[in-house]
């Protein structure tokens, strides 16, 4: 009996555990693991999920597997219950499968092994309850900085940590680059300290900063929930992301525009196009062409407009599609050929250092990104410019960095090569001297500041006669390591050009003296442009952030200190009768301030290409607007040369020349004729000698004089006074700087970018 009862308790029980398998595998939603006909859960391993290139959503599960097993793969909605989606049959120990049919809603996925007889399923495994849930997508913004880039996002729900993902280009694949916990919501990479192979270092600018004009950089955020199973092993969700990542589009900059049309840029990188766009006037910007970036990217692409405008504005926007959006950048909106005319025939010299030069964009062209290339096209000068990168005003016996005392200033005074020039600038021989420009534009400095040799300032005083420490029996070589190396020996100067005030002041007598032969020769006063010093925070090291306004130098001086003397001594040469001034205060302008440095600039002290453009237009409008690149009229010449003034200057030089010997050839012929010398003169004398001389040197009647050359036609124009608002001496006030001549719109930051495409105006 008691067999029995036994007998029919065990049956019993096997029967209850029975329809308890079978209850347990159709009802999967009661949280346990079950183990039946040793099919235990498979271990899940990932779930990814993404959007494709076309824009749909997928979701791709990973778990260890039986080779030759058969898997249901099921799928819930969070608090939903469990339906099948999928078979599939494993030819290896680990398994996925990809769920196409997803969109953009969260799903929760698990795994078990099923066996079939035919298509009917005989029996099912266990599987992991919990699974792995799919996870949204984070907002993301990148705040990318010459140094660094910021990567901001906002939180995701169930989130245990955030990868942050780096890509160069649109080639490269996504590298992680970070690994954040869950209520962190930025990250800053440093380019310096994360770039570690020669792909990045490539892109790199003195080896610490990303230029914007050449920014290929992008970033992605992607959330992560990670557990452990079991055995130790883990399982992971990884959450959607912005697949194309998050990344700069920089607004071209205009390189030239021909009289035929043919407008060229600069190239940028991540833009998959270009639209060339005009305004009339006041009128609004309409788009003239579009134009698909060329796959293979060089320095330049152009096109043709067909219907050229002259009295147009023209300039060219980037445009780029990313995750599903089209962005457009700003553009530069003062580029015409309207004021060509302006500076026809007018010869500009550019004294600088690697911001006229315009570094960091080395290369045959170089020139076509600097401020004053731009100048160039938008006023019809004829300009040289001999800027030399890393270049002080003083001379320094150390051949560290070039000086522009002796290597430029001094040979363009003598009409020979200047230094440096030729191999890396391309531009050919030199014989022009001072005299054959109208306007001289003086834009250095800030290396003197920065100079590890210390430039001291020494004497402002400009007077060469008070001077008493010049620099004598000088010898020195220029363009040193190349076909137009030669050395200068015994050079005497009329100033100390050991410091900074000496060789500033030797510079600007220089310029003095050939404008004195202008004169003589019925030519108009060369023009000088003081261009005060750029804004910068860079010193040294490169990776910290400081102002040069406000961080002194070894000598305990600011930039501003520097700027100072100089702006003293124009002062005092201000005074000559030859000599108009025109101050360009180019912190002013804000075009590069304190608040936008780190993303106009392309190491922190050079600019972008972009901004180059824009300090281009703005000097252009203040040269317009002053009418520096006008003519005075030859009355005003006349006036100039017969004044009182100009005949005080002139025999100064003549005591100058009468025990140093130190004048120019052309200058010292001509003082050699007004003043009675034995040298019979060249032409005939048609009027009184402008020069008064003491009257134990008193001419004859007979003495003649040098007529002057014919002088340069009255173009109507008076510049005897300048624009309303500044003075020669002073140059142009704030608001000058600002005007908007000959456009009125101001150029939009080139951070900023538009979702809406001007009107399509046809070409």
């Amino acid at each position: 009996m008691n067999k029995r009862l036994s007998l029919i308790f065990r049956t019993f029980a096997a029967v209850i555990l029975m329809a308890a398998f079978i209850m347990g595998s159709a009802l999967l939603d009661d949280g346990t693991v079950y183990a039946a006909g040793g099919m235990a859960a498979p271990k899940l391993t990932k779930l990814q999920y993404y959007q494709t290139a076309s824009g749909s959503y997928s979701a791709k599960i990973y778990w260890k597997s039986r080779k030759g097993a058969t898997y249901q793969i099921l799928r819930k909605t969070p608090g939903g219950k469990w339906k099948a989606v999928a078979q599939k049959k494993a030819k290896s120990t680990s398994c996925s499968y990809t769920n196409t049919k997803v969109g953009n809603h969260a799903y929760v996925y698990t795994v078990r092994q099923i066996k079939k007889k035919g298509k009917k399923i005989k029996s099912r495994g266990s599987y992991d309850a919990e699974g792995l849930q799919t996870m949204a997508r984070p907002s993301v913004s990148v705040d990318f900085k010459t140094l660094n880039a910021t990567v901001s996002w906002t939180k995701v729900n169930g989130a245990q940590k955030y990868l942050v993902y780096r890509k160069i280009g649109a080639g490269d694949s996504n590298q992680l680059i970070a690994s954040v916990g869950a209520n962190v919501t930025s990250y800053t990479d440093v380019y310096q300290k994360s770039y570690k192979n020669k792909k990045m270092d490539a892109i790199l600018v003195a080896d610490y900063f990303v230029d914007p004009s050449n920014n290929p950089i992008s970033y992605t955020v992607r959330p992560y929930y990670g557990k452990k199973n079991p055995d130790g092993s883990t399982k992971g969700s990884y959450g959607l992301y912005v697949r194309d990542g998050i990344c700069h589009l920089e607004p071209p900059t205009v390189v030239s525009l021909s009289d035929k049309g043919v407008i060229k840029w600069g190239t940028v990188p991540n833009a998959d196009g270009y639209i060339v766009v005009t305004k009339s006037g006041n009128g609004d910007w309409t788009k003239v062409v579009n134009v698909a970036a060329e796959k293979s990217r060089g320095v330049y692409q152009s096109t043709t407009i067909k219907k050229l405008n002259k009295n147009n504005y023209y300039s060219v926007r980037a445009y780029m599609t990313r995750n599903g959006k089209k962005t457009y950048t700003t553009f530069d909106k003062n580029f015409t050929l309207k004021n060509r005319s302006v500076g026809a025939g007018k010869k500009v010299l550019f004294l600088g250092d690697s911001m006229t030069f315009g570094s960091p964009y080395y290369s045959k062209s170089v020139h076509s990104f600097s401020y004053a290339s731009r100048i160039q096209q938008l006023t019809g000068i004829k300009m040289f410019n001999p800027s030399i990168p890393g270049s002080t005003w003083r001379y320094h016996p150390l051949d560290n960095r070039y000086r522009i005392v002796t290597g430029v200033a001094n040979m363009i005074a003598l009409g020979q090569n200047t230094d440096y020039a030729f191999e890396t600038l391309q531009i050919g021989g030199n014989s022009s001297k001072f005299e054959d420009y109208d306007v001289v534009v003086l834009a250095a400095g800030t290396n003197d500041y920065q100079d590890k040799t210390e430039t001291p300032f020494g004497s402002r005083e400009s007077d060469w006669e008070k001077i008493t420490d010049k620099t004598e029996d000088l010898s020195f070589t220029v363009n040193a390591g190349t076909k137009y190396s030669k050395k200068y020996s015994n050079m005497d100067y009329d100033y100390n050009i050991e410091t900074f005030d000496g060789a500033y002041n030797q510079i600007l007598k220089y310029i003095e003296e050939a404008s004195m032969i202008r004169v003589l020769n019925g030519k108009a006063p060369i023009k000088v442009v003081p261009i005060s010093l750029f804004y910068s925070e860079r010193t040294s090291p490169y990776y910290e952030v400081n102002n040069r306004n406000i961080t002194k130098n070894k000598l305990g001086y600011t930039m501003l200190d520097y700027q100072a003397e100089m702006d003293a001594i124009n002062a005092e040469w201000a005074k000559s009768p030859v000599l108009e001034f025109y101050r360009y205060d180019s912190q002013a302008t804000n075009i590069v301030n304190s608040e936008n440095c780190r993303h106009r600039a392309s190491d922190n002290l050079h600019y972008s290409k972009y901004t180059y453009g824009l300090y281009g237009d703005d000097i252009a409008r203040f040269m317009i607007n002053n009418k520096i690149l006008s003519s005075p009229s030859a009355a005003t010449i006349t006036a100039i040369r017969e004044s009182d003034e100009f005949k005080a200057r002139l025999e100064k030089y003549s005591r100058l020349r009468s025990f140093t010997g130190k004048l120019s050839a052309k200058l010292n012929d001509l003082i050699s004729r007004l003043i009675g010398a034995d040298e019979e003169p060249e032409e005939v004398v048609t009027e009184e000698p402008v020069v008064e001389t003491p009257a134990e040197e008193e001419p004859t009647d007979n003495t003649e004089v040098v007529t002057p050359e014919e002088p340069v036609a009255d173009s109507g124009q008076n510049t005897e006074q300048p624009a309303e608002g500044g003075t020669p001496e002073s140059g142009s006030t704030e608001a000058e700087t600002q005007t908007e001549t000959p456009a009125a719109d101001q150029p939009a930051p080139s951070e900023g970018t538009a979702t809406d495409p001007v009107q399509d105006a046809g070409n």
